[in-house]
């Protein structure tokens, strides 16, 4: 009878034991479970700061390009723009031989004047 509750006894500590290990396991799954979304958590944060920056560097850079700007027609000197055209004119030459001269140089000077019309940064 006696040896039987011992049995009864080693039995329900195994099971008791079992039961901790069980608890334990899950425990351990749930720290992991929590690292990992800690860790996508950290992940997604960091991504969203580097596209946050991002954003601020091509602002920025935006920014600058748009002062750089500013002033294209009147830092060009005529020379520089007279060069244009002159380059845009051989250009539609040597796609369009047959036309004028004339006609050429007054496309030239259009889309020269057009381009600057439509600009932002005038």
């Amino acid at each position: 009878m006696q040896n039987q509750q011992q049995q009864q006894q080693q039995q329900q500590q195994r099971q008791q034991l079992q039961l901790l290990q069980q608890q334990q396991q899950q425990l351990q799954q749930q720290q992991q479970q929590q690292q990992q979304q800690h860790l996508q958590l950290q992940q997604q944060l960091q991504l969203q700061q580097q596209q946050q920056l991002q954003q601020q560097q091509d602002q920025q850079q935006a920014q600058q390009q748009n002062q750089l700007n500013l002033g294209w027609r009147t830092t060009l000197s005529n020379e520089d723009r007279l060069n244009l055209i002159k380059r845009l004119s051989d250009s539609l030459k040597a796609l369009s031989p047959t036309i004028a001269d004339a006609k050429i140089v007054e496309l030239a000077k259009t889309f020269e004047n057009v381009t600057y019309q439509r600009s932002p940064n005038k």
